[in-house]
């Protein structure tokens, strides 16, 4: 399905994601922006900060939509980031890709 993804640790912990209209607002809180800010804050200076949050946001739709309040911080996401093998890695490219094409297809 369009917007999922799952991130597979080297450790075996699988992280479900999700891409979708109310992770794309949880983002726009994280950062203190509106929609129409999105592209400035994954393109602009506060970069790493917005794919910290844009990633925090997407795991904890899962567990919201379940019931469970996510107790995930900036420091385990960024762990996330290191484990796929940092900012540049072909696997945080493909959550980039599976959230392009949950756009693309209108949340």
């Amino acid at each position: 399905m369009r917007g999922h993804y799952e991130l597979t640790l080297s450790n075996g912990e699988k992280i479900p994601m999700r891409f979708c209209t109310w992770s794309l607002k949880r983002f726009c809180q994280l950062q203190g922006i509106g929609p129409s800010e999105i592209g400035e804050a994954l393109s602009g200076n506060s970069t790493l900060d917005a794919i910290v949050n844009l990633l925090k946001s997407a795991a904890e739709y899962p567990l919201y939509s379940q019931g469970i309040t996510p107790s995930y911080t900036d420091l385990n996401v960024c762990d996330w980031i290191d484990d796929m093998g940092g900012v540049a890695s072909p696997k945080l490219q493909e959550i980039f890709k599976a959230l392009s094409d949950s756009m693309a297809s209108g949340l």
